[in-house]
């Protein structure tokens, strides 16, 4: 007898979908025969444990702790569903081209969902998702989906995720895939898991961003509590008067922008920007070789600068 609906429900902590819970047995590289509120097992007799109704893959957050700093900080900042705010809506349509009808009732993988703000659209717009990051980030995402039964999150190296080949109808990596040590490897490593016939959207920094990688070395080695102090400092004057002639000296060298929503959103945006161990910029051209090299076909440029999708062949 398979795991029950119930027990994988009890796993993540909340009423699952059948056919969820069913897709959701059968994902893993080798699919789950126990479930419960402390750990998952495996049919080749491997376990994770569970904790806060997350499976966790991995011992630690690694080398994205600036990322589990920051979601835990600003864990509701650009989340649709609590600000009014239409950010990730669009953020989705200008970076992967998905729509609601493409992905009702379709398996799509989150890599690197952060809080779960896409997931979360993804999953009112009737798609089955699974989000897994490397970060704490997955804690927060785990209560930002906690009322869909069609959403799960695990924390895995999107490097190294436990899923089989050809489980997704749609792979989605949104600004995530330039904070690993190779871009390109990491977005390949992607590629089995996306089902024949189904399709891989990325986006990545392009080198309009690459005056960011001669700080980083320093910045990503500060105290984050500090930094984000600093953070929320200076984009108060920022936002106040942009023109103020020291600004307009620092932000040639040290770019960043305080021109967002809230004053919290601009401190987050800036923090992101400089605190990651990783920061890799790419061309357009460059990543559509990579979709042509991994053999996708139909590949597209989305309206925002090295957002590309492309469908795998069957």
């Amino acid at each position: 007898m398979g795991v029950t609906v119930e027990h994988l429900s009890a796993a993540f902590g909340k009423p699952l979908d059948a056919v969820f819970a069913e897709r959701l047995a059968q994902v893993f590289t080798s699919p789950v025969t126990e479930a419960g509120a402390d750990g998952l097992t495996f049919a080749d007799g491997s376990t994770v444990p569970v904790v806060n109704h997350v499976p966790r893959f991995v011992p630690s957050d690694a080398y994205v702790k600036s990322f589990s700093f920051q979601w835990t900080q600003y864990q509701q900042t650009q989340h649709d569903s609590l600000r009014n705010s239409g950010f990730s809506k669009s953020d989705v349509t200008h970076k992967t081209g998905l729509t609601p009808d493409q992905v009702a009732g379709k398996l799509v993988l989150d890599a690197g969902c952060g809080t779960g703000r896409i997931a979360e659209l993804l999953a009112e717009w009737g798609a089955m998702v699974i989000g897994a990051d490397l970060s704490l980030s997955v804690d927060v995402a785990q209560k930002s989906l906690e009322h869909f039964n069609t959403a799960a999150v695990i924390q895995a190296d999107i490097g190294a995720l436990p899923f089989a080949p050809g489980s997704f109808d749609f792979v989605i990596s949104c600004g995530v895939l330039h904070h690993t040590p190779d871009t390109r490897d990491y977005t390949r490593r992607l590629v089995s898991l996306v089902k024949p016939g189904g399709e891989l959207a990325i986006w990545v920094y392009s080198p309009r961003l690459a005056r960011r990688q001669d700080w980083i070395p320093l910045t990503s080695r500060l105290p984050h509590v500090a930094f984000n102090d600093w953070c929320q400092w200076i984009v108060g004057p920022a936002r106040q008067d942009p023109d103020n002639h020291l600004l307009r000296l620092l932000y040639p060298v040290f770019p960043f922008t305080a021109r967002h929503e809230t004053r919290d959103w601009s401190a987050l945006t800036l923090f992101d920007g400089y605190t990651p161990t990783y920061h890799g910029v790419h061309s357009e051209e460059e990543v559509i070789d990579w979709f042509t090299d991994f053999g996708f076909v139909d590949i597209r440029r989305n309206p925002v600068a090295t957002a590309i999708r492309g469908r795998k062949p069957g």
